[in-house]
């Protein structure tokens, strides 16, 4: 078996990837009357074909009809959009210095959490600490992986 092109998170051909997964390239491509063929060239990340936007409805309906999840494409479409409509553009950085970020609001729960002691149950106001904590650390978290989605890396800029 030959190994997956890896998909960067975010796009349409790793969602695509993630309804083969689960229906196969077959019954995805009975979801859309289409060949299995066109279907693995939506899911790979070099072929500049994608699914219109019937195809993708009826494949996120397969896919949420045999799991009960969300569908992927449209997931990834509506994070796109509400990027868009969340303020500025995103503004990339090294990964180092994202994962810098990173390790700040992680380390931030770390010390609340030993500030607070173990073996004993949080208050609310402690609990309200770390929630929001967790969610600092989700958010950088969520900017790295958004840097790392960039077309030539962190940077915006293409490697030699």
């Amino acid at each position: 078996m030959r190994p997956l092109k890896p998909r960067l998170p975010g796009t349409i051909a790793d969602a695509v990837t993630t309804i083969m997964g689960t229906l196969t390239a077959d019954g995805a491509a009975a979801a859309v009357e289409k060949s299995a063929a066109l279907v693995r060239k939506w899911a790979d990340p070099d072929h500049a074909c994608v699914p219109d936007a019937r195809q993708i409805e009826e494949l996120d309906a397969a896919y949420e009809a045999a799991t009960g999840a969300r569908g992927p494409i449209s997931a990834v479409i509506n994070e796109r959009l509400a990027a868009r409509r969340s303020g500025p553009a995103h503004v990339a950085k090294d990964p180092q210095a994202r994962l810098g970020e990173v390790m700040s609001e992680v380390g931030e729960i770390a010390t609340d959490l030993m500030r607070y002691g173990a073996d004993r149950h949080l208050t609310r106001t402690e609990r309200a600490r770390l929630t929001k904590d967790a969610r600092d650390a989700k958010k950088a978290l969520d900017r790295m992986i958004r840097d790392l989605s960039l077309p030539w890396g962190s940077t915006g800029r293409r490697r030699a």
